[in-house]
């Protein structure tokens, strides 16, 4: 047999109500095709639900059983249509967001805590990538957004720049240039270097070798290394000094301070992005750019871009 959803409306309105009369009221109906439907539907069954009197009717110990179930069913429905409309809204769902080590300083936590304020249902399941892994996990679809350095060879993506940092001098507690509250880049000079590795870390290693080069500085490399921390780590043994991102030093590493550098023309500013297929248009990533969006505005150094794709 097939019980559907408006005859379960018909009984639970009669059952509620304990009278057809009210009932075809409350279902904005005539009572006499009212009566037919649940005399149908008592005959589906096999079982008498109400007891009927001129007075109006009572349940029978049958239809107890079915005005619970159909509460339940009621409700079950309810939650269903919400979690799909919950869905459609990208209240809900999964989103797998890769991050560089850098971003992990300041701003993967300023976006998380944002996005699951707004979306406390979304999980968010995070994984630290160099940037060129993560566009290429992005075109893969093992990610579905990134935060990333600038990248290329990726057309399919679409990137939305987030944020723009200067870069910064780290260098020993203990180092003469350690004294001045400001150092020339010029002044680098000669000076053992902890540098970017041209592979894992192109962009960050062009960006310093670029604004070395225009301060005449040839610069004398001690160690390279991939991410932030490892650089702040060697500095802190005494090898060398190193220009990182500014979001480096909110990582408070022992016997490394931090100095602002000073260049002849425009400082070059370290990029971070947030980058998706272009083709995935899900409102779970139009909520999540969003936010991004809205926390960065308001950040130092932020700075307003349209979405392009990559190039």
């Amino acid at each position: 047999m097939k019980l559907d959803s408006r005859q379960l409306r018909y009984f639970v309105a009669v059952a509620e109500e304990l009278h057809f009369g009210r009932a075809a009221e409350r279902l904005h109906m005539s009572q006499p095709p009212l009566s037919q439907q649940i005399r149908q539907l008592e005959a589906q069954l096999g079982v008498q639900l109400f007891q009927r009197g001129p007075r109006g009717v009572q349940l029978l110990p049958a239809g107890e059983v079915l005005l619970t179930q159909a509460h339940i069913i009621h409700a079950e429905l309810e939650r269903t249509v919400e979690l799909v409309q919950s869905m459609a809204r990208g209240d809900r769902g999964l989103l797998r967001l890769g991050y560089t080590a850098a971003s992990a300083f300041t701003l993967l936590p300023s976006l998380i805590r944002a996005f699951k304020k707004r979306h406390p249902y979304v999980e968010v399941v995070l994984m630290e990538l160099l940037s060129s892994e993560q566009a290429e996990a992005l075109a893969q679809q093992r990610l579905d957004m990134g935060l990333l350095r600038p990248f290329r060879h990726h057309a399919e993506l679409c990137r939305q720049t987030l944020l723009q940092e200067p870069m910064i001098l780290a260098l020993p507690a203990d180092h003469p240039l350690a004294a001045l509250s400001q150092v020339q880049v010029s002044q680098l000079q000669g000076q053992p270097l902890i540098g970017f590795t041209s592979t894992e870390a192109r962009y960050l290693q062009e960006l310093v070798d670029d604004m070395l080069t225009a301060a005449g500085v040839q610069p004398r490399v001690a160690q390279r290394a991939t991410q932030p921390h490892t650089m702040l780590s060697l500095v802190s043994s005494g090898l060398g000094v190193a220009i990182v991102p500014q979001a480096a030093a909110q990582a408070p590493v022992k016997g490394v301070v931090y100095r602002t550098l000073q260049t002849r023309g425009v400082a070059p500013m370290a990029t971070m992005q947030l980058a998706w297929r272009a083709n995935d248009e899900r409102p779970l990533l139009r909520n999540f750019l969003e936010i991004a969006r809205t926390v960065t505005a308001s950040a130092p150094n932020s700075v307003a871009a349209p979405a392009v794709p990559s190039v």
